[in-house]
């Protein structure tokens, strides 16, 4: 069997062009095939959130064009499974503990493609697992539910 290639649909908010080149370009050079959407406001990033399937936020700390905490919230309310990543210049432990109290799984810096690529991929891998758990709790719940009509719908004990 082939090796699946991996495509990773992304959400980046980040406050210049260059930065969020310098991590797709990271991704890209590490072969990871990268379909990107870049909101330029808040209700963009919710009806993007909310119209197409998305399998990693990555998120400027301490941006201005759409805040961080906005950002989270918004991953927040769209209740499903996407890694979310704060991305900065330089990481220090109020970064660090800001961006995971708000619901980050990890942050990048943005001029260390190895540590951006390696955060990615592993965010990504943690989000299919977690929709892989989701997809086979819905059909533990669909087997259940058959089980149960069936033994409703018989006549004999």
């Amino acid at each position: 069997m082939a090796k699946q290639e991996i495509v990773i649909r992304l959400l980046q908010i980040e406050d210049t062009l260059e930065d969020a080149e310098s991590i797709i370009s990271a991704l890209r050079n590490g072969g990871i095939a990268v379909r990107t959407v870049r909101p330029e406001s808040e209700q963009e990033l919710n009806e993007q959130l909310a119209k197409q399937s998305v399998d990693l936020v990555i998120a400027a700390w301490g941006g201005k064009q759409i805040g961080f905490d906005k950002v989270a919230e918004a991953v927040r309310r769209s209740n499903e499974p996407v890694g979310f990543i704060a991305s900065c210049g330089r990481v220090d432990d109020e970064t660090l503990v800001g961006a995971n109290s708000l619901g980050a799984f990890q942050v990048v810096m943005r001029q260390r493609p190895e540590q951006v690529l390696a955060t990615l991929r592993n965010a990504y891998l943690s989000t299919e697992a977690r929709r892989s758990k989701q997809r086979l709790e819905d059909a533990l719940r669909e087997t259940a539910r058959r089980c149960d009509a069936l033994i409703d719908s018989s006549r004999d004990p």
